[in-house]
């Protein structure tokens, strides 16, 4: 696949909530993913919805109280959601 030569190292972020690490890789299926995001692929948009939202919300936490962090979390999934075309 020719992304894979434009992006052949993953991306790895660590965020830590309660004695947990949420690993975040960005990957060529990543990118397919939100390219079919901009596309309107409402399955595209619930799988990364459920991969990237615990890991938001842990590191949203560490700002806010929980409640407002998946309140914040929820509106960038919207955002994103009403915006996909951009």
């Amino acid at each position: 696949m020719l992304l894979k030569k434009f992006f052949p190292i993953k991306t790895t972020i660590f965020v830590h909530k309660e004695n947990s690490y949420y690993t975040m890789n960005h990957t060529v299926e990543d990118l397919s993913l939100f390219n079919a995001l901009r596309q309107g692929d409402g399955n595209s948009f619930d799988h990364l919805f459920r991969r990237y939202y615990p890991m938001l919300c842990a590191y949203a936490h560490r700002l806010v109280s929980l409640e407002d962090a998946e309140e914040i979390v929820q509106e960038v999934m919207l955002w994103l959601w009403e915006n996909r075309g951009i």
